[in-house]
């Protein structure tokens, strides 16, 4: 079985608890030269030593784009890489990715972890000239480690080599030549919520300082903004108890290998501390 060269684009700021992680897991599957990492003006000593560990072994660490400016254009800028690189060092499969999300397959039935697997649910979509959709987003849930809610619906795409027209911000619109989607078995493990209010209300203000219209954080303010981000707005607003209520609602899969990937690297689920409920 073929194994294809990957390319895994991603651009962050401050990601102590997430860029660890990210970096050795993607790095051992597909290479730490195959990684390139946009640092969006940084200034935390954990990030900041990971992102040395990360170039040290070869990750591409790019450091000029870090203005607020910067992040909201990042869908510009990971389409000019991803033609760049189509024209002088030709990847087989482009994925831009965020500091959360974990690339994995779902190949006969089971989660897989390694080059040779995933390239063979790849296999089908090499050269495709249409817009490659993931197929599920098992996303963490922090009150019980290894247990995740798969969101099947969500958008999130990916290109075959020389299929690139256009990326949006989010990474929730890949336009090729052919407009035409095809959803695949990719799947991106997703450590978007956080196992403490606080950190979650931290985080989604920090990309709301980034990428919204915002001036002020009123409840009033954030009820009714419907502008970039404003999926964000709700942590800012809920209640610890509500915020952990959520979780008891889910639906989750037990999907233990993604945890034991991680334990071979010698690295924790993110979030995995279990909550302190009032």
């Amino acid at each position: 079985m073929k194994k294809y060269k990957i390319c895994i684009i991603m651009m962050l700021k401050n990601e102590a608890d997430l860029i660890l992680p990210w970096v050795k897991y993607h790095g051992s599957i597909f290479g730490y030269t195959n990684l390139f990492i946009y640092d969006n003006g940084s200034d935390d000593k954990q990030t900041l030593s990971t992102l040395s560990f990360a170039k040290n072994l070869g990750a591409n660490c790019i450091f000029d784009k870090c203005s607020p400016e910067d992040f909201k254009n990042k869908g510009d800028i990971f389409a000019a890489l991803i033609k760049e690189l189509d024209k002088n060092n030709p990847y087989d499969f482009y994925f831009p990715l965020d500091c959360d999300e974990f690339l994995s397959a779902k190949l006969n039935g089971n989660y897989v972890y390694t080059l040779e697997e995933i390239s063979e649910a790849l296999s089908i979509y090499e050269r495709s000239p249409d817009q490659l959709k993931i197929g599920g987003c098992p996303t963490s849930n922090p009150v019980k480690p290894s247990f995740y809610r798969n969101v099947a619906n969500q958008r999130k795409f990916f290109f075959a080599q020389g299929s690139c027209q256009k990326l949006d911000h989010g990474f929730h619109h890949g336009i090729t030549k052919t407009g035409v989607t095809l959803q695949t078995n990719i799947v991106y493990f997703h450590f978007h919520y956080r196992n403490t209010l606080d950190t979650m209300q931290y985080h989604a203000k920090k990309k709301l300082d980034n990428n919204s219209t915002l001036d002020n954080y009123e409840h009033d303010t954030l009820k009714s903004y419907k502008g970039s981000g404003h999926h964000l707005t709700q942590y800012l607003i809920q209640s610890e108890k509500e915020y952990f209520q959520q979780f008891a609602q889910w639906d989750c899969e037990y999907i233990p290998s993604f945890e034991e990937k991680l334990k071979s690297l010698d690295l924790q689920l993110p979030y995995s501390t279990p909550l302190k409920q009032s």
